[in-house]
């Protein structure tokens, strides 16, 4: 960025800045004009935007990783209730809506997990 050859306020914070004690950029608005901001305040905008963008990608990878952990229990849960749930014909009727109304813990875990 060039330095600013006229005095004019700084849009970031409001304050006037001084011929040559800032930046100018142009805006392209519905007519061209050009705003002017301090030195310090364009660098801790430049900073703040470093970090918000370090965040986001923490928390995805956060996201993620959490995921991949949780991916390994969730398998083995399901293939736990289709080994649990392999004859249901065996059930009566009735059976089948007790357990449906009543899970069984297997059941109930992988209904958490799917809900979380």
């Amino acid at each position: 960025m060039a330095r600013n050859r006229f005095g004019g306020y700084c849009y970031r914070c409001g304050q006037w800045v001084d011929k040559g004690d800032g930046h100018f950029e142009r805006t392209h608005t519905t007519h061209e004009t050009w705003r002017v901001q301090h030195v310090d305040c364009c660098l801790a905008a430049r900073k703040k935007a470093a970090q918000d963008r370090e965040s986001i990608i923490r928390q995805e990878r956060e996201r993620c990783e959490e995921a991949r952990n949780r991916w390994p229990l969730y398998v083995a849960l399901a293939e736990a209730v289709r080994k649990h749930h392999a004859d249901p014909d065996g059930w009566t009727g009735a059976e089948a809506k007790y357990h449906h109304e009543n899970p069984c813990a297997i059941c109930d875990a992988l209904h958490k997990i799917e809900e979380s």
